[in-house]
């Protein structure tokens, strides 16, 4: 494109020519087979191929139509015999939760078993049957206490604390029904209660409901073991964890 330079009063002119509009090249499309081209040997073979598929599909498809699946057969001496499913072809589910009836961490489910095993719930539970922790499912899973409120637990007298332990106990066991095989347990919190003064601590009442709030989306055997984080008599903690195992078997 040449260019032509105008000086007029120490200022630059640029003129250009106008420019021409191109038009733009189509995209090039293969040439079509026509009936008139010959085609190769492997175009032929190609055809040929596809049309032999498809009188196959037709030929087969009354006979899959027809099949209905049946009880295995094979032969024995000459004599058609047949094989009725096997023990071994019981689904994995259903053995799984065989099993898990069985192992220790699954007893008294939901409410005093141990917390979920996540191996299990990968399928890589190399214990199974004598596995400690649960192997059942878990619709709502137990919650745990945070720092501020293991710190409000310390800071209530233990009169305070084991009579919101008692509650909650005795509202999860009439939940549960099974209220009256858990005397032994509530009964032995009454007994600590009455050995101790009833003093109030400094913690505000709603600290305290918000605690009492969440041990209630907490299982029996949760609260129950809240127990060894406060300063209380050691032979009433070994007799709490007696009187729970005790009550996680008569549940099994």
């Amino acid at each position: 494109m040449s260019l032509e330079l105008d000086y007029r009063f120490t200022f630059i002119t640029l003129q250009e020519e106008p420019l021409v509009e191109l038009r733009r090249r189509a995209a090039s499309v293969p040439p079509r087979l026509t009936a008139r081209d010959p085609l190769c040997a492997a175009q032929e073979q190609e055809v040929e191929d596809g049309r032999y598929v498809q009188s196959l599909q037709k030929k087969l498809e009354p006979l899959f139509q027809a099949w209905t699946p049946g009880p295995e057969v094979f032969f024995t001496n000459d004599i058609p015999v047949e094989k009725m499913p096997s023990m071994s072809s019981v689904s994995t589910q259903e053995s799984q939760q065989t099993e898990s009836k069985c192992n220790p961490g699954s007893a008294g489910h939901p409410e005093l078993c141990r917390r979920p095993c996540i191996y299990f719930a990968m399928g890589q539970c190399t214990n199974q049957g004598d596995c400690n922790f649960c192997h059942l499912p878990h619709n709502n899973r137990s919650s745990t206490l945070d720092k501020g409120q293991r710190q409000l637990i310390k800071e209530m007298s233990r009169h305070e604390f084991l009579s919101m332990l008692l509650r909650s106990l005795r509202g999860k066991a009439a939940e549960g029904r099974f209220e009256l095989d858990a005397q032994d347990v509530l009964q032995l919190f009454k007994a600590q209660l009455a050995q101790l003064k009833p003093t109030t601590s400094k913690v505000s009442k709603a600290r305290v409901m918000s605690l009492e709030k969440a041990l209630t989306r907490m299982t029996f055997f949760s609260v129950a073991s809240l127990t060894s984080r406060v300063n209380l008599d050691p032979g009433f903690v070994e007799k709490c964890k007696e009187k729970v195992h005790s009550l996680r078997e008569k549940l099994a």
